[in-house]
């Protein structure tokens, strides 16, 4: 929840309108893109690392991912669509303003469809209680970076799932 309260709050300062000194606005969005993608980095993280504590077997994790990439897909013609929308009631394109409205209109209704997805998505407790009972027995998975990169790219489950997401990303994109 820490990283999407955040990230929101950088998208809105990343379209506040800001004075038109040209090195100022420079620092503004690079402090801002940092901070957001920062954010945004640890909300996908924790939310979609659950993914596997919560989804247990192959055909609940195929269901999810189905319905995450159709929601997915719906969104974003959602936004395609609505941001020209938003931003012609506020003045245009050419009015500053209108995009910090932009923002906050997009925000607040993103919030408002992503607060039962934050609701749910918590580790059960049988995870936790699981976690902590192979963490005292010395169970953990303690691998080293190197080697768990290398297992992951030796697994050809996981870099077809990279690849797929890949081509999904770059799709939507170009959406």
């Amino acid at each position: 929840a820490i990283g999407f309260i955040g990230a929101v709050f950088m998208t809105i300062m990343l379209f506040l309108p800001i004075p038109p000194d040209p090195i100022f606005a420079v620092v503004w969005l690079i402090c801002f893109l940092i901070a957001w993608d920062q954010l945004q980095t640890v909300c996908e993280l924790s939310l979609n690392g659950l993914t596997v504590d919560i989804f247990r077997d192959a055909d609940q994790r195929a269901k999810y991912g189905s319905y995450a990439t159709i929601w997915g897909a719906i969104f974003t013609v959602v936004r395609v669509i609505s941001i020209p929308i938003t931003l012609g009631l506020y003045g245009g394109v050419s009015e500053p303003t209108a995009y910090f409205f932009m923002a906050i209109v997009m925000c607040i209704f993103l919030s408002i469809v992503l607060i039962p997805h934050l609701i749910s998505a918590r580790e059960p407790q049988e995870m936790i209680e699981l976690r902590t009972k192979l963490d005292r027995e010395g169970k953990s998975s303690s691998d080293s970076f190197i080697k768990a990169l290398r297992k992951s790219l030796t697994d050809k489950n996981w870099m077809s799932f990279i690849i797929a997401y890949l081509a999904y990303s770059v799709y939507l994109a170009c959406i």
